[in-house]
């Protein structure tokens, strides 16, 4: 009997272990499982930990860093105080045929033969970029009513633009007749030239310019003929050498000589550009015409010429002077001055036509009166270099000196 009892309380001491030991199994269990989501958990917030994150930043700051050195503005070029620089000019014709075509971003603008003209909601949208040129500047060759912004933020509203220029701000500069009853120039012989200086309004590398109209109600809208870039180049430039302008003397014909002619026609095209000197004028597919202080002068160099002779066909307002050295001008007619200019006016004066044929001013804008001047420049002792100026005789309405055809004739 106590040998039976012994042996039940050994099996009991047994199970008591296994039981124990297996309890112990369980606890490790658990704790290794509670490990392993803790872990997990570290992991899953790894993003957003102190240590990764800061390196994260350092990482996100050295390349933003390196993306602001790449697309950061250059500096402006200047000029070097210890080098010789000459101005060098580059000028680009704006109009029809598309040369402005580079610079051009958006364009719902007119044009024709001699210019491009933003009338009412038209605009033209420019792009430069000067950032390698020796202080680069813009000069737009513009009239009528003309409103200019430049800017650096393509998406900026233009009231946070620079103004370059608002004809609005000078017509009062300009006489009454020129301007319509809805206070429109139409005149449109306010040639001027504005200057985009980028350095002067704290541009660095690429701008853009919009060409608009400051008046939009019926045309008549900012018109441009040329843009020029500027900028200063090393070195003494191109050979600048004053032209001939010396008295020279005459030749005149022998017997055996017969006269010859060579005829220029003078438009938009720009057949007459050899003998163009300076011209702020306008043209269009049939002729060159001078409104208001608008100009051109063609120089003709008659040194080796036998007897030269100079026709101009000539309509309109027209003023003609010339000269032995493009300074000192000899008038030669004009128009305002001459007896069809006074029978014309007498004529209409009066009569309900008059309106259709001269302004208030006295310009005669009927054109009608097409006429062939013929200048001899041994009459006024001129034999070397011959400078023809065709301007307007009354400035006040447009309507100026229009030339079609230049004719040169002498003996061979």
């Amino acid at each position: 009997m106590k040998k039976t009892l012994l042996l039940l309380t050994v099996l009991l001491l047994l199970v008591s272990v296994v039981l124990l030991v297996s309890c112990d199994n369980d606890s490790n269990t658990t704790e290794a499982t509670e490990n392993t989501d803790a872990v997990s958990s570290v992991q899953e917030t790894t993003p957003f930990s102190t240590a990764p994150t800061t390196t994260t930043e350092a990482q996100t700051t050295t390349t933003m860093e390196q993306t602001t050195a790449a697309t950061e503005p250059p500096a402006p070029v200047t000029r070097d105080p210890g080098k010789e620089y000459y101005l060098d000019v580059q000028s680009i014709k704006v109009n029809q045929n598309n040369e402005d075509a580079d610079y051009i971003i958006v364009n719902t603008a007119g044009a024709n033969l001699n210019e491009r003209f933003a009338d009412n909601n038209g605009y033209i949208l420019y792009w430069f970029d000067l950032s390698d040129l020796i202080e680069g500047y813009v000069v737009l060759h513009i009239r009528q009513n003309y409103l200019v912004y430049a800017t650096q933020d393509i998406e900026a509203d233009y009231a946070d633009m620079d103004v370059i220029g608002n004809f609005n701000d000078k017509a009062d500069q300009f006489p009454p007749e020129g301007f319509n009853e809805n206070g429109t120039y139409v005149a449109g012989s306010n040639k001027t030239e504005l200057v985009i200086d980028p350095a002067k309004l704290g541009y660095v590398g690429e701008f853009y310019v919009y060409i608009m109209d400051c008046n939009p109600a019926d045309g008549w809208g900012g018109t441009i003929n040329q843009i020029d870039i500027c900028s200063y180049k090393e070195g003494t430039g191109p050979d600048t050498t004053v032209l001939d302008d010396s008295q020279g003397t005459p030749n005149y014909p022998s017997a055996d000589m017969v006269e010859t002619a060579v005829s220029v026609e003078v438009n938009g095209y720009g057949e007459d550009e050899e003998y163009l000197f300076e011209n702020t004028a306008s043209a269009n597919e049939t002729r060159r015409y001078a409104d208001g202080n608008s100009y051109f002068i063609y120089r003709i160099e008659i040194r080796d010429l036998v007897s030269p002779k100079i026709t101009l066909q000539i309509a309109q307002n027209y003023l003609v002077e010339i000269s032995s050295n493009g300074q000192d001008w000899i008038e030669v007619v004009d128009f305002s001055k001459t007896s069809e200019y006074q029978d014309l006016y007498n004529q209409y004066l009066g009569t309900a036509e008059f309106d259709s044929y001269f302004a208030s001013s006295g310009d005669y804008i009927g054109g009608e009166n097409m006429t062939d001047i013929e200048i001899d420049p041994y009459e006024h002792e001129i034999y070397g270099a011959l400078y023809i100026k065709i301007s307007d005789c009354i400035t006040s309405a447009g309507w100026g000196g229009a030339l079609e055809l230049l004719t040169i004739s002498y003996y061979e």
